[in-house]
């Protein structure tokens, strides 16, 4: 916990010394807050202090944030707050590039080029670590910190790649993307030719529904064709029937019909 008290106070010390630097009289780069020695010398005392931060703190940078953030908000001060926000941003930064710069890392003395104007100033710095690139050369990223109103507002850490890596990421980006635009076409054409389908398949079930209907209503005829025989039938039966009783002078109820056979 000390450790932490003493990175925000280093922290807040800086702020103190840019606001200070802010009052000279020295504006010959046309920048009312800094001049260009003022804004290098600061951004390389950032650069330093985020560097150590980020290798100090590797693999725990969040409990670091949430610390410098719960301790610029106790002071109950607007810049502290704005401030402690791009302090994380940085070290953020710095960590992520530690991954390719390697554990260590230092700036570049001398490797400073500045952007001025009348209330923006741009400080670019180079940074060097401890693993080495494709081509066998030391690791290197530039380190930008953006000043307003002598006020840093953003600081950032990005890896210095080589043009082949460039061509081999954009390469790579481009097989991925390209990739993803045929897998989804892929699928997009297995649904529309599944979607084709669907006609045929209703068509299918209405004939089948035709056929069943078909089957139902020749059932329903065949049953009604039975009972209509069956209805001449008892009648073909009664008229015989009376007409053997008045031949034989009788009557019909000692008759049984047995069967009935049609030629």
């Amino acid at each position: 916990m000390r450790k932490r008290v003493l990175v925000f106070l280093m922290a807040m010390a800086c702020v103190l010394n840019l606001t200070a630097c802010g009052e000279t009289e020295d504006y010959s780069n046309g920048n009312v807050y800094l001049t260009s020695v003022e804004a290098v010398q600061n951004a390389d005392e950032l650069v330093m202090a985020i560097g150590q931060i980020a290798m100090q703190y590797a693999g725990n940078i969040d409990e670091y944030k949430d610390a410098l953030t719960k301790q610029a908000a106790a002071s109950y001060d607007e810049t502290s707050m704005e401030y402690a926000e791009v302090i994380n941003a940085g070290v953020e930064s710095y960590s992520n590039a530690l991954e390719e710069l390697g554990s260590n890392a230092t700036i570049v003395t001398g490797s400073e080029t500045v952007t001025v104007d009348e209330e923006e100033i741009v400080v670019q710095i180079a940074v060097q670590g401890d693993a080495t690139a494709p081509d066998g050369s030391p690791r290197t990223a530039t380190a930008e910190v953006i000043f307003e109103k002598a006020m840093p507002t953003s600081i950032a850490v990005t890896i210095d790649y080589s043009f082949g890596e460039l061509m081999k990421t954009a390469a790579l980006n481009m097989v991925l993307g390209m990739g993803t635009v045929f897998a989804i076409l892929l699928i997009i054409m297995f649904f529309i030719s599944i979607l084709g389908l669907v006609p045929k398949l209703m068509d299918r079930k209405k004939e089948e529904k035709k056929t069943l209907e078909a089957a139902v209503d020749n059932t329903i005829s065949n049953i009604i064709a039975k009972e209509e025989n069956a209805t001449d039938d008892l009648e073909l039966v009664a008229v015989i029937t009376a007409a053997i009783a008045a031949s034989e002078g009788t009557s019909s109820d000692g008759f049984v019909v047995r069967s009935i056979i049609r030629r």
